[in-house]
């Protein structure tokens, strides 16, 4: 998700500068992820949604405080999207002023927040990268033997975290995890688009219609895991957890786009 929409973000301020840039995230992530929350306090559906101060509300809805069980996540896409909106703002068409400006923003969270957010430090600016050059998209995103290669290179990573020096050091253990989601992120992203050319249509468009829900899948899918996360894990289970995210998600995706 930050790997593309760094991506999709950077092409479309190239093409029609920040108008309505504000607007659009509103819309399209924060009001989306705020009717998720009320829904969810209204019908109680996770035990830290029932007993409620008006302050833990407001909190939650400003992304200070998520209530959510993957709320890390929009509060890391905000302050990209803060980071991005200052950056162009700022800088306009000096690209190298820009990144810096990314940069600070991934380094402020690689030091002072958890864990899940350092791992992202690369993957948003990556994106933008992406978009930003035609050959890194030729050579690297486009051709299926990077793509073997960056996966590779991320299983690789996952093997240097093993090593006892390197969890002796914590930031030197973060710095290689944040380099493996990145290589695996960018790795995956190849791969996906090559096999997308070579299968049957009708799969390729199973996968698009996927892809169309997948921030409702992101919003619900952690009430469900949630609720089966006593279960012991089987096939069932994976099968109930995989189906009750699309099922619920179809439906809320149909209401926002009708909105």
């Amino acid at each position: 998700f930050l790997f593309l929409s760094g991506d999709g973000m950077e092409i479309s301020v190239n093409k029609k500068g920040l108008r309505n840039f504000w607007r659009n995230r509103i819309m399209t992530a924060w009001i989306p992820y705020a009717a998720a929350e009320i829904i969810g306090m209204i019908f109680g559906v996770l035990p830290k949604y029932t007993q409620l101060s008006a302050l833990a509300i407001i909190k939650d809805l400003l992304l200070i405080k998520p209530l959510h069980p993957f709320g890390w996540y929009m509060q890391c896409l905000f302050l990209y999207y803060i980071g991005f909106y200052l950056a162009h703002k700022l800088f306009g068409s000096k690209k190298a002023c820009r990144y810096v400006v990314l940069l600070v923003v991934s380094a402020l969270q690689f030091v002072f927040l958890r864990s899940l957010f350092k791992q992202q430090a690369f993957t948003f600016i990556f994106g933008m990268l992406a978009a930003d050059s035609v050959k890194l998209r030729e050579k690297v995103i486009q051709k299926p033997a990077c793509g073997v290669l960056l996966l590779l290179s991320g299983a690789g990573c996952l093997l240097i975290r093993q090593m006892l020096f390197v969890q002796d050091f914590s930031w030197v253990y973060d710095l290689v995890y944040a380099v493996q989601v990145l290589m695996l992120t960018t790795g995956a992203v190849n791969i996906v688009g090559w096999l997308c050319t070579k299968i049957k249509p009708m799969l390729f468009e199973s996968a698009l219609y996927l892809g169309l829900i997948s921030f409702e899948i992101y919003l619900y899918h952690g009430w469900i895991y949630n609720w089966l996360f006593g279960w012991p894990v089987s096939y069932l289970i994976i099968t109930v957890f995989f189906l009750g995210s699309v099922i619920i998600a179809i439906p809320i995706y149909l209401t926002r786009s009708k909105l």
